[in-house]
């Protein structure tokens, strides 16, 4: 249990810093300097979302019995099956992980800012299920 509740408080920790940096993103004074900010966004992103699955793998673990495998879709997938996240929140998170996938392995401007774009919907995502599952 104690490494269930030390991985939340890495995710709340990790997603308030994904807060942060999307705030500075959009504050006007930032703009000489918005591809900087842009990409922290970006890079806060990577380990926020990898920080959330692997949450979601221990607590599937302990507060389910579910043992499943490494793969953060498979992950999902069993998230999905336990009716944690509804089948809408569960394709938007497969994107979610899909882009944290395309921005770790190559930089694309085009797409980093595509990417930086939709951040702010994946944060309002893994807030509201981190919330539903409250510790």
């Amino acid at each position: 249990m104690e490494k269930l509740t030390k991985r939340y408080n890495v995710v709340i920790q990790t997603l308030d810093t994904l807060k942060t940096a999307m705030e500075k993103l959009n504050d006007p004074q930032n703009k000489e300097n918005y591809v900087s900010f842009r990409d922290s966004l970006v890079q806060r992103f990577e380990y926020s979302i990898d920080n959330f699955w692997k949450f979601l793998k221990i607590y599937l673990q302990q507060k389910h019995a579910i043992l499943t495998s490494g793969s953060p879709r498979d992950v999902l997938r069993d998230v999905f099956t336990a009716n944690i996240i509804t089948k809408d929140e569960f394709n938007k998170l497969v994107k979610c992980i899909r882009d944290r996938s395309l921005t770790s392995h190559t930089y694309n401007e085009p797409l980093a800012e595509e990417i930086a774009n939709t951040i702010p919907e994946y944060y309002r995502l893994m807030k509201e299920i981190i919330k539903r599952i409250e510790m």
